[in-house]
């Protein structure tokens, strides 16, 4: 069992690093949804680009990433799956220090932006647990969640600072120390 799940995820792993050599040229003329990354800098629609999936495609394939995800999960220990956990909720700590100090949040929006956060994160856990809905219902209650969030989140905060929150989003130069590139840079 330990040899198929190493296996699985030094296949995984190959792929990801053959995949992360191409380049992409026509970034520019993407649509927002299509410049999401993921955690290993390529576009989540990218790799699916022009690939037509059946639903019954999608649902195996949904399948398998739950699968490997339990898979991985198995492998790691309660020790180390807390480190995850603790290198998680620090990254979140971390993220929420650097919003407030862009964007001078005083400490009553920082509280409302963290509890909103908390109880986005606990309606969103309870959509995915639900088994009584489809997939496709699950994915449209989600992003209509998100839209309510991100609504919620924007009444708390001032004019000037909706205005520095979306250009920090959009990647404004401005905002030394925001996006990909910029974190980077300062690793060298």
């Amino acid at each position: 069992m330990k040899k198929i799940i190493a296996g699985a995820i030094l296949l995984f792993s190959l792929s990801l690093s053959s995949q992360a050599q191409k380049t992409s040229t026509d970034k520019g003329n993407k649509t927002k949804g299509e410049m999401r990354h993921n955690k290993m800098g390529k576009t989540k629609h990218d790799q699916f680009k022009g690939v037509d999936l059946t639903d019954a495609q999608k649902k195996q394939m949904q399948a398998n990433k739950e699968a490997f995800r339990k898979q991985q999960k198995d492998v790691l220990t309660p020790a180390q799956q807390q480190q995850m956990e603790k290198n998680k909720q620090e990254k979140m700590a971390a993220k929420q220090q650097m919003m407030k100090k862009k964007l001078s949040l005083t400490d009553a929006q920082s509280n409302q932006l963290k509890a909103l956060h908390e109880k986005n994160k606990a309606q969103a856990k309870a959509i995915k647990e639900n088994n009584s809905y489809s997939q496709e219902v699950k994915k449209e209650m989600l992003k209509e969640l998100r839209e309510n969030n991100k609504k919620s989140h924007m009444s708390i905060l001032t004019a000037e600072q909706q205005q520095n929150m979306k250009e920090m989003k959009h990647g404004n130069k401005d905002h030394e120390g925001h996006g990909r590139k910029s974190k980077m840079e300062s690793r060298k």
